[in-house]
């Protein structure tokens, strides 16, 4: 697949990622969902200790860098991994630059999940603002 396809198709699984997303918050207002800025993710972090990191990028991603605290949970499992976690509970969801979390965040709201942050900037401007990371 040529570098042209593959954008694309990237800006094609956003697009319907946040269509997907639209359509859940529309038929389930009740949900809490909102989109955090990096600043916003680091505020939370400090002020809700117990809000559980998300990191929905590949194992050696994660490896290579993370938020300290994180757990990692790729898209690829999200299906197979979601019962590991209490729905009632507070999330902030990152990967890379907002596509794959966008994704996760859907499968969250489909299985009622509620208290969800989105850093959809992502890891990418985690680090710019010069937030630390784990290697």
């Amino acid at each position: 697949m040529d570098e042209g396809n593959k954008h694309t198709l990237v800006v094609l699984i956003a697009v319907l990622s946040a269509l997907a997303i639209f359509y859940l918050i529309l038929q389930r207002p009740h949900l809490e969902y909102n989109d955090v800025t990096v600043e916003q993710a680091k505020q939370l972090i400090v002020q809700k200790p117990r809000m559980i990191i998300l990191d929905v990028r590949t194992e050696s991603e994660y490896a290579q860098q993370h938020i300290e605290g994180a757990i990692n949970m790729p898209l690829s499992e999200i299906d197979s991994r979601l019962s590991e976690m209490d729905p009632e509970d507070e999330f902030l969801v990152y990967c890379t630059s907002g596509s794959r979390s966008s994704m996760v965040i859907a499968t969250m709201l489909e299985n009622e999940y509620t208290k969800i942050y989105h850093m959809p900037s992502g890891i990418i401007a985690w680090q710019k603002a010069g937030y630390p990371v784990i290697p």
